[in-house]
């Protein structure tokens, strides 16, 4: 059996989806609500989820103490904005796809960017199906986003022992926004590409700011 764990704030508009698909492999879904303003835990609950409502420990910590409240030791980990496609549904169906085991398995504790770290050797095998994930769902949002990731990026560089240079604020900046429009195709959305290089620009930007304080 599975549980699924999500961790979540001020995601009312998206949730719903998210939670409704992960019911369709899990025996229960997990929603930990870190401080919503909005209607998400209500939304959660409605839509089938178990609400639990736990301050910011930041994302490692915080998945890790979420992962505590799940009744089964299979966990598949997903962000509120992030939905599963009916072949990644059939596929967990029948296989392991995101999913670990919690006796082996855990995140690290990092602010951002969290990663999975385990115990013993394991094998990883990429399966059919997509997690579509909508990251954005106006300017405001990725806005929003850039500033936050901006500071927890500058968090997890402290922690690490790394300092502003140069580079952080003169190049890295431009190598971000070449990366998005260029090499990850952001040039052929047009716009949109345009807005999502620009704001890993201010995000780099940002981050050497923040680091420097």
């Amino acid at each position: 059996m599975i549980s699924t764990v999500i961790v979540a704030k001020n995601e009312e508009r998206k949730i719903s989806r998210c939670i409704k698909a992960a019911l369709q492999v899990s025996s229960e879904v997990i929603v930990i609500d870190t401080g919503s303003s909005d209607d998400t835990a209500l939304v959660s609950e409605k839509s089938g989820a178990i609400v639990h409502r736990l301050e910011w420990k930041g994302y490692g910590n915080t998945k890790n103490i979420g992962m505590q409240f799940a009744v089964n030791d299979w966990i598949l980990s997903l962000d509120a904005d992030e939905v599963l496609d009916a072949d990644m549904i059939k596929a967990i169906k029948y296989k392991i796809a995101r999913l670990f085991h919690r006796e082996i398995g855990s995140w690290t504790d990092s602010p951002v960017h969290e990663r999975l770290k385990f115990q013993q050797k394991i094998t990883y095998k990429l399966l059919d199906g997509l997690i579509w994930h909508f990251s954005y769902d106006s300017l405001e949002s990725l806005n929003s986003k850039t500033l936050l990731y901006a500071k927890l990026n500058a968090e997890k560089r402290r922690i690490r022992g790394k300092k502003a240079s140069l580079y952080s604020g003169n190049i890295e900046p431009w190598v971000k926004a070449f990366k998005i429009f260029f090499v990850l195709g952001g040039w052929m959305d047009g716009k949109a590409g345009w807005y999502l290089a620009k704001n890993g620009y201010l995000n780099k930007k940002l981050e050497h700011e923040y680091m420097l304080k």
